[in-house]
């Protein structure tokens, strides 16, 4: 009976594990199959702009990114050097 338990546990485990539920991503293949189809059938020149606008940002974009990334490393400098004078505070007045 000890043996036939344990066969009889991986038997149904191997079947189990054996069967395909199918689920959310069961057609991904598909739809991947699908999307690049509708890109085929696009016209060029649409492609084309497109892959421009990916590949070229707006001049005006970066200078606002670049202000934008600046005013941050602005704030988190100053926040670190008010954190460091805290600390300094605390050290100088415990001693």
């Amino acid at each position: 009976m000890k043996k036939v338990i344990p066969a009889a546990l991986l038997a149904t485990l191997f079947a189990l594990s054996g069967c395909d539920e199918p689920g959310p991503t069961a057609d991904v293949g598909d739809k991947i199959d699908e999307v690049m189809q509708q890109a085929a059938s696009q016209p060029e020149a649409y492609q084309d702009e497109a892959a421009d606008l990916a590949t070229e940002p707006k001049p005006e974009m970066l200078e606002q990114q670049k202000e934008e990334f600046q005013q941050a490393i602005e704030e988190a400098s100053r926040e670190a050097e008010d954190r460091l004078n805290e600390i300094m505070d605390r050290t100088l007045n415990q001693e």
